[in-house]
């Protein structure tokens, strides 16, 4: 089964996620996800997957949008696309404005974002489970299935 997400991670008590005025769901440890879906992607004319499909042109109205959400506060940007155990991973940690580290590309890139941010694995296999990032397997699944609960 497949695996797409494309979306941004902070603590809730990021006020710069109430100026924009997008939607935010409420993960463990409080934390938020903000889904980067379809809707957010064309608002902001962010492209799908810019850290995986290599999009630099897109890069930064990309890194513009994670500086905007930044001001004062960690926030992860992460993209997955895993099919039948294979795939890859990528993400970018911004924190006041700024891009800390660099970009990573790899197995693990989501984790590597989230140990940043202060993301505890506590008694679970790893952050993004601790986080319950499986939730859905889809980022659009985030958006859709708000509305029905």
């Amino acid at each position: 089964m497949a695996y797409l997400i494309q979306a941004f991670v902070s603590s809730s008590k990021n006020p710069n996620l109430l100026k924009l005025s997008i939607p935010c769901f409420s993960l463990a440890q409080d934390f938020v996800l903000v889904p980067t879906n379809k809707v957010i992607r064309e608002k902001f004319e962010i492209s799908a997957l810019p850290l995986l499909e290599g999009n630099n042109n897109n890069l930064t109205v990309l890194c513009n949008f994670g500086f905007s959400l930044s001001g004062g506060a960690k926030v992860a940007y992460s993209e997955a696309e895993l099919f039948g155990g294979g795939g890859m991973q990528a993400s970018m940690v911004f924190e006041n404005g700024k891009i800390i580290p660099d970009a990573i590309v790899s197995k693990n890139a989501i984790n590597l974002a989230l140990q940043y941010l202060g993301v505890a694995k506590a008694s679970s296999p790893d952050e993004f489970d601790a986080l319950g990032l499986g939730k859905y397997r889809n980022t659009e699944q985030w958006i859709d299935n708000s509305k029905n609960e």
